[in-house]
């Protein structure tokens, strides 16, 4: 009977040792490359989430506003909304738009206007005539580009029996300035109602 001696020097070899580091190393970077990938969608994602949260909430400003409000002037843009130091009064009508509304809050009695910021506007902004500034106030972020702006306004002639309405249309792009943003385009359209307070 042959006997077989145990030979502890076997291991492996330099090429199997050098197979499996390669290996290795490519799970190893695919599964980083993955991971970098998905938190940068993560964070893409919440940064358009809080863009669209910050210009859902000045779209209900203003359609809250705009429901109560009368004397609807609606203009060209910012500066033409303005009459010496005051917001326009009266009413006018656009039918075929305009970047700046203004109008009588029923509560409060003062003027109020919402506009594209003038010039090369890329935030919407809010006055309120009787205030101590009289500013402009911006009513979205900087994580929000408003590419667009449109007030339609029509059935503010107090002589027929149409119901003032106002349509708003927004366009706007989330993210970067390198073309990777989402664009998309809002439109809602408020009439007006009268509260007996």
């Amino acid at each position: 009977m042959m006997m077989y001696k145990k030979n502890k020097n076997l291991g492996f070899s330099l090429i199997e040792m050098l197979v499996s580091i390669a290996l290795f190393a490519i799970v190893v970077t695919t599964s980083v490359g993955t991971l970098l990938v998905l938190v940068d969608a993560n964070a893409k994602s919440q940064s358009i989430q809080i863009a669209i949260n910050n210009l859902s909430f000045a779209v209900d400003v203003m359609t809250r506003q705009l429901r109560t409000g009368t004397d609807f002037y609606c203009d060209v843009n910012q500066t033409s909304i303005i009459s010496g130091s005051s917001l326009k009064s009266g009413i006018n009508n656009c039918s075929n738009g305009g970047e700046a509304i203004a109008f009588t809050d029923t509560r409060t009695g003062q003027r109020i206007s919402f506009s594209l910021a003038h010039p090369n506007g890329t935030t919407i902004q809010r006055r309120i005539d009787g205030m101590s500034s009289n500013a402009w106030l911006d009513m979205t972020g900087s994580n929000i580009t408003i590419t667009n702006l449109d007030f339609v306004v029509t059935g503010t002639d107090p002589s027929d029996d149409v119901q003032p309405t106002v349509t708003i249309f927004i366009e706007a792009t989330v993210g970067d300035s390198t073309g990777l943003g989402s664009q998309f385009e809002i439109q809602t359209s408020v009439t007006q109602r009268k509260l007996d307070i």
